[in-house]
């Protein structure tokens, strides 16, 4: 694929759902860094400028952050909040954007497994024994420890 804009090879690709229509766009790195957009493969930088204005321009007040002074329109306008403060003053308005913006509300992310879990488990039960000065039984869970950081199943008792 080609740049729309400079005609070069083309690294970043955008998509952008604008009231149920679907429009995609071909950028190199450069177009794509000057329109705000990051072509980084860890770092997916969208500009929340050009999600803004898909938006109604719902209720006719335009709000104010009582911590910093910015206004909604300005919001609108640049996509930058102004302070932490904003994200309260603004909430009923931001989480819409945010929910569309990020496929949800909530964080789904990565858990700890099963094995960490347990690992804290034992760790705290290896404190407790060696606490109580009851050595045999910590030196059994020392080593259901050993095993399970090597990756080696414990034996059997």
């Amino acid at each position: 694929m080609k740049c729309e804009r400079c005609g070069r090879e083309a690294s970043v690709n955008i998509k952008a759902l604008t009231n149920g229509v679907l429009r995609e766009h071909w950028l190199c790195g450069e177009c794509a860094s000057k329109a705000g957009f990051s072509a980084g493969p860890f770092s997916i930088s969208i500009s929340l400028k050009d999600l803004l204005p898909s938006m109604t321009s719902d209720e006719g007040v335009d709000l104010v952050c009582p911590s910093c002074g910015l206004r909604w329109s300005q919001f609108r306008k640049t996509g930058l909040l102004g302070c932490g403060g904003c994200y309260d003053a603004f909430r009923g308005r931001l989480m819409p954007l945010i929910a569309r913006f990020q496929g949800g509300q909530f964080h789904r992310g990565k858990r700890p497994s099963d094995q960490q879990w347990e690992l804290k488990r034992l760790r705290e039960e290896l404190k407790a024994a060696l606490e109580e000065e009851a050595y045999e039984r910590a030196a059994v869970i020392r080593d259901r420890i050993r095993a399970l950081e090597g990756g080696v199943p414990p034996a059997c008792p």
